[in-house]
């Protein structure tokens, strides 16, 4: 095998899986913190049924397609975002709780749907991969969405608090990796989504670069502050009213004295 092609088919799809290994466990941090205070937070758990969606969606591609690299890249993040998401269900208020049985059932269906009419019905390999192939593409489109959102409020905020930057950049470079394998392999349902994902972390480091990072205060700062704010206020008030009955006193003293 040419030296070219090991590169590509070999080494470019092996860093993919540790880049998006690495992705997966971006959150990680986050959900342990929540699980160790006991509270949601900040923490935003709907994206975690669709990573869930998407990785079990290319699983079956990567089983019907016997690809080790797209079966390895996603089964951590298969594992991971059912770790996430029932964690998450066990702080979260009753509407997001209903949010996560929603999406879970949804997508539940939807793949459950795909995977019935394979079985009941005859299919080529090549026809199997067809209908994985626009499935996990599909999720996958969802689950590009989401920054979408975060995109509009960085505009209108002009700020990128909201944006993490190396997690960016990870996109960029896992998505950079994976249309590479998927040009080699000349697998349209690899290289396309691919593109779409690498375009969106581009545009979010643009974002980064042209929108300085304004420090956001969180709630619980912004609850100790404010006491504080007011009395502040209330000693300047005070200082104000005794500067004002004083100088009154001297004008009278200064009256009487004449």
């Amino acid at each position: 095998m040419p030296s070219e092609d090991v590169l590509m088919t070999r080494v470019v799809p092996s860093l993919g899986v540790f880049i998006g290994t690495l992705m997966f466990l971006s959150p990680l941090k986050a959900v342990l913190d929540m699980r160790k205070h006991g509270r949601l937070g900040e923490l935003n758990p709907i994206p975690f049924p669709v990573v869930v969606a998407n990785c079990m969606a290319w699983v079956a591609y990567a089983i019907v397609s016997k690809d080790p690299y797209v079966f390895l890249a996603n089964d951590p993040g298969l594992l991971l975002g059912l770790f996430y998401t029932f964690s998450a269900y066990g702080y979260a208020d009753a509407k997001t709780r209903n949010k996560l049985t929603a999406l879970v059932l949804i997508f539940g269906v939807a793949l459950s749907g795909v995977a019935l009419a394979m079985t009941c019905m005859a299919m080529s390999k090549h026809e199997k991969l067809f209908i994985w192939g626009i499935t996990s593409n599909v999720v996958l489109l969802i689950y590009y969405s989401a920054p979408l959102t975060t995109i509009k409020q960085v505009i209108v905020t002009r700020s990128s608090a909201s944006l993490y930057w190396p997690l960016c950049m990870m996109n960029v470079l896992n998505g950079s990796l994976w249309i590479g394998y998927g040009s080699a392999t000349h697998n349209r349902f690899i290289w396309v989504p691919n593109a779409v994902g690498a375009a969106l972390g581009l545009l979010q480091l643009t974002l980064c670069l042209a929108f300085r990072r304004k420090a956001r205060m969180e709630p619980e700062d912004a609850a100790k502050r404010e006491p504080l704010l007011n009395q502040a206020a209330e000693e300047e008030r005070d200082g104000s009213i005794r500067a004002g009955l004083l100088n009154q006193r001297r004008g009278s003293t200064g009256v009487e004295d004449v």
